[in-house]
């Protein structure tokens, strides 16, 4: 499960910064003045994300990336993107990424990851022996407010004035992410057998641009996004 079909904060997301801590396999973490020192702050970032962050011919490109700059630039600091691969969990994308590394670049960490969904109940989540689980880990800075929105082909889909025409035109939506959940079981599951699931967002945006569906569902930023790209006066 990526971060983005995680189910909760999905409307609020925020930064995530480094904590000290002496346990062990845990990656140095790099105090504020050795930051300053360095030159250089370290962001994380989820790639292929769009409009957040990705690239364009060699190019990072995106809000998050921008963000990212903004972020060193005020510090006097230089930027330098981790890409982030989103792993089965957002739990084992905040070790990878801020506390432990990976086991493929051992010790390798970043100073900030951003767009984390941001939650209390999350940040202080414990496991069966009370332990915080994210305890080397602090997030703060909610920057953005998201909420899911739908897409749709008006050729063959005159108007969505609720999801209750979804039980009559298949609807394409992330595996695995809210809308999925949400619109498999409304309405006492009618429109499970019209869901087409696909890998993410843009792939189930594209299914509709060839007509394998009617509509798509996705988080606003994205949709957004993707129909501007289309630049269809028919979605």
């Amino acid at each position: 499960m990526t971060m983005r079909r995680w189910l909760v904060g999905l409307c609020l997301l925020a930064f995530c910064a480094l904590v000290q801590a002496q346990v062990p396999h845990v990656a140095k973490v790099r105090e504020f003045d050795d930051i300053i020192d360095s030159g250089v702050l370290k962001v994380a970032l989820y790639e292929h994300f769009p409009p957040y962050s990705f690239m364009v011919d060699g190019e990072a490109r995106g809000v998050d990336v921008e963000l990212a700059r903004q972020l060193a630039s005020g510090l006097g600091l230089k930027v330098e993107l981790l890409w982030i691969s989103p792993d089965e969990t957002l739990d084992d994308d905040l070790r990878n990424f801020i506390w432990r590394g990976h086991y493929l670049r051992p010790g390798v960490v970043a100073d900030v990851m951003l767009r984390v969904p941001y939650d209390r109940e999350f940040s202080y989540k414990q496991n069966e022996l009370g332990e915080l689980i994210n305890e080397l880990v602090v997030m703060f800075g909610p920057y953005q407010r998201e909420r899911w929105q739908s897409a749709f082909d008006q050729r063959r889909l005159e108007e969505v004035s609720s999801v209750a025409v979804f039980q009559y035109h298949p609807v394409g939506v992330e595996v695995e992410s809210v809308p999925s959940f949400y619109l498999s079981s409304v309405l006492n599951g009618n429109i499970r057998k019209m869901l087409h699931h696909y890998p993410s967002t843009q792939a189930a945006f594209a299914a509709m641009l060839a007509g394998e569906v009617d509509a798509t569902m996705g988080m606003r930023g994205e949709i957004d996004w993707l129909l501007k790209q289309a630049n269809d006066s028919n979605l």
